[in-house]
């Protein structure tokens, strides 16, 4: 097997070796029997949805990734999640073989996609419309309530309302099990953390909050751009035609110009508005 260029998720730009990436282990989901068409989607995560936190790493040249910290809380989850380190998936995830467990027939397809590390960074900082300081202190609120009735006994859980708790702010991004399965097994991990090192808990929250408030905010930048989760073409080539997303990237900007009113513009130019 040859080597070959990876492709961006947002841009579409060729990744090329050893750029700087940040990946995201994906569930496909089989919608065929949700009464939709396949003309399009309404959600970003309609076709496949994120079930990893953001993994910051370096492209390996064939088709995965490489200069990972397997320590860090994203590597660290996906081990929990599969029961296997990331090297240890890549020749699963190759052959199209890796599933996850509750998808709507019971589990779900997953693969992997990479970003351009500058396009993430522009997506969740100056695309994404969420405030992630305020979407922080509310994961962090989630995990303190979770870990508050991990003490409770099991009777005093059956008579409150937040028994059974679905951290949706930390992760309202998809509509389906898959997307389930990552914010229930992150917040148990997160409480488990949190149990083994409890003079450590402000470290430790603000460690879960900052990488799935990242996580929130990719999520609102893809569906801002109109772009699903679904792994773009070009997997196999080593083509890299820079020189023609230029084109486009300029051809983009005079067709968002066309037909607008002046207020239009002023939000799009002056405003603070993203």
């Amino acid at each position: 097997m040859g080597c070959w260029n990876e492709t961006c998720l947002i841009s579409n730009l060729a990744i090329r070796y050893n750029s700087p990436v940040v990946a995201f282990l994906t569930a496909h989901e089989d919608i065929s029997e949700m009464g939709r068409n396949y003309s399009g989607y309404c959600y970003s995560t309609d076709p496949a949805c994120p079930i990893s936190l953001p993994v910051k790493a370096k492209y390996n040249d064939y088709g995965f990734i490489e200069k990972y910290d397997e320590k860090d809380l994203p590597a660290r989850h996906i081990r929990r999640l599969f029961g296997k380190s990331l090297d240890d998936l890549c020749e699963e995830l190759h052959d199209g073989k890796l599933i996850i467990k509750n998808g709507i027939k019971g589990h779900a397809g997953v693969g992997m996609v990479m970003i351009n590390e500058h396009i993430y960074n522009t997506a969740i900082n100056k695309i994404s419309y969420v405030d992630k300081n305020k979407v922080k202190a509310e994961i962090i609120k989630d995990i303190e309530l979770k870990l508050s009735i991990e003490k409770m006994s099991a009777d005093d859980k059956l008579k409150t309302i937040f028994g059974t708790l679905d951290i949706t702010r930390a992760g309202s991004i998809a509509q389906y099990g898959s997307d389930r399965v990552f914010l229930n097994s992150i917040l148990e991990m997160a409480i488990e953390d949190i149990k083994k090192s409890p003079k450590k808990k402000d470290k430790i929250l603000n460690s879960y909050a900052e990488q799935m408030a990242d996580r929130v905010a990719v999520a609102s930048a893809m569906s801002n751009l109109r772009k699903t989760w679904l792994p773009p073409c070009g997997k196999g080539s080593q083509d890299d035609n820079a020189k023609g997303h230029m084109i486009l990237a300029s051809a983009i900007r005079e067709a968002a110009l066309l037909d607008r009113e002046p207020e239009e513009l002023y939000y799009m130019f002056l405003s603070n508005d993203r």
